[in-house]
This record gives structure tokens, sequence and C-alpha cells, in this order.
């Protein structure tokens, strides 16, 4: 595959995204597989969240979260053996959260998840010396970090569209109240003005309920993950699963010589 073909393909995945462990996950390793047109495929992402709505945006960046913390990427923490093109999506971050936060209204729906990505991303890579808060976002830490890699430029990025986006519903919010008050006669249609502010069709708020609820899933998956010291059972577990069955009785004996006697005539046939 040269590097058009991997860039067209990439593009097409990257449009294709849902909230999947699975696609998500197919399109990481295609990322990594091809790891040699990392130009192109930064360039890509640039491209492809310029076209795509909020929803897909967010699943995007979704992508990245999985990309930068890849166990493969994970095993040395020194951020300068990264592959170029994963320094170049860090350095990159800012730029794509400003296209997935707009300082609009729909920004709101994304604000959150993006922040809670983001903040995930920098437990991991804030790991480095200086070591830096992330709760403390100064410019004395902004300094401190010299690297243009820092994700707390990121945060800052993010908290201005934040403030942005608040200010902004309130300044609807006040609108509507003025409208109220000074055309009381007048019935106002509440739901053109909303959609004139968030000019979001009802099968795309579907399907954002959807992606939130498989979003949701995915984040509890760690959740559900049973950590094993020395790949041992530990006695809580060990007690949920013996009180899980009953007792051996005396026709789970009889079943279980059945099937020891079915796997030894099988061993009966004589060898060709």
């Amino acid at each position: 595959m040269d590097a058009f073909e991997a860039r067209l393909e990439f593009s097409k995945k990257l449009f294709n995204l849902i909230p999947s462990s699975v696609i998500i996950s197919s399109c990481v390793n295609f990322a990594l597989r091809y790891c040699d047109y990392q130009d192109d495929f930064n360039s890509c992402i640039i491209e492809v969240l310029s076209q795509v709505d909020l929803n897909q945006k967010l699943n995007i960046l979704y992508f990245i979260e999985a990309l930068l913390l890849h166990p493969q990427l994970q095993i040395n923490k020194d951020i300068t053996t990264f592959p170029p093109y994963l320094l170049d999506i860090l350095r990159a971050l800012p730029n794509y959260l400003i296209t997935i936060i707009p300082s609009h209204h729909g920004g709101l729906s994304n604000l959150r998840v993006a922040f809670s990505i983001l903040q995930n991303i920098g437990n991991n890579f804030l790991t480095l010396d200086p070591p830096i808060d992330l709760d403390k976002n100064t410019d004395k830490n902004l300094e401190n970090f010299s690297s243009d890699l820092n994700l707390l430029n990121s945060l800052k990025i993010s908290n201005d569209s934040l403030n942005k986006n608040i200010h902004s519903f309130d300044n609807l919010n006040a609108n509507l109240i003025n409208n109220s008050n000074t055309q009381k006669e007048t019935k106002i249609n509440y739901e053109d003005i909303i959609y004139q502010q968030f000019p979001v069709s009802g099968g795309k708020i579907l399907a954002r309920m959807e992606l939130d609820r498989e979003r949701h899933k995915k984040l509890k998956e760690s959740k559900w993950m049973v950590n094993r010291l020395d790949k041992a059972v530990d006695k809580n577990e060990f007690r949920y699963l013996w009180d899980k069955y009953d007792e051996l009785s005396d026709d789970d004996i009889d079943r279980i010589e059945e099937l020891n006697d079915l796997a030894r005539d099988s061993y009966n046939y004589p060898l060709i």
C-alpha cells in the first residue's frame, strides 16, 4: 500500500468511526502499521475533523486517545522515543480541540467528554520530568515545561471554549427572558429560537444519544476488569465462584464419568 492508498483508507476509517472498541482498535492498528506515512495521517485528521459533524468529531477524539494510550507505546514512558507522527498529534492537539469544541453553542455537547479524554491523556503523558499538576493551570507551570508538547495548552483552550460557550448560553437565556417580558401578548415559539441557536436535527440528537450510550459502556469497561496479583485469584473472587455453583452431586459424577468414557473411546481408533 502506497502513501496515497494509505491516506484514502485512513480517511475512510476516520469518517466511519463509531464508539466501538473493535472499530477504534482497527483504526489504531492501521495507523500504527502504516506509521511511515506520518505526515499524511496527521493532515488527514485535520482534514476529516473539518468535514464531519460534532458527533463524529468526538469519535475521532476517542481514536486519538486510544492511539496515544496504546499499550505498545506505553511500555516506555520516554516521549522522545515515540514515532514522529504521534509527536505531531500531541503538538496539534490544541488545534484539534478548537475544531472538536467550537465556540458556538453546539460545542457544549462535546465539552465534558472532550475534557475527560484530555485529562486521561494528560494523566499518562504528564508523568515526565518536570511533573505538572493539571489542576494548577498557571503561567509558571507553562514556563517550567519548556517543551511545546505539553497538554496544558490544550486544557487552557478547552477552558476558554467552556467560558465562551457558557457566556453565549447565558446570553441566549437572557434573550429568551427579555422576549417573554417585552412580548407578553405575542406567543413565542421557543423551539424555533433554540433551533436557531442549536441547528441540530432530531435524527442527529437520537444518534448522539445512542453514541453516548456506547461511550458510557466503553468508559465502564475498565471498572469491569479484575486486577490480579501474580495471576492469582483473590479470596473474594474465589468465594464468589465457590458459592456460585452447587455442590458436586452423584449425578454430576456420573456425567463426568460418561464424558471421560467418551474421551477415552475417542483414542481407540487405529493410527493410519
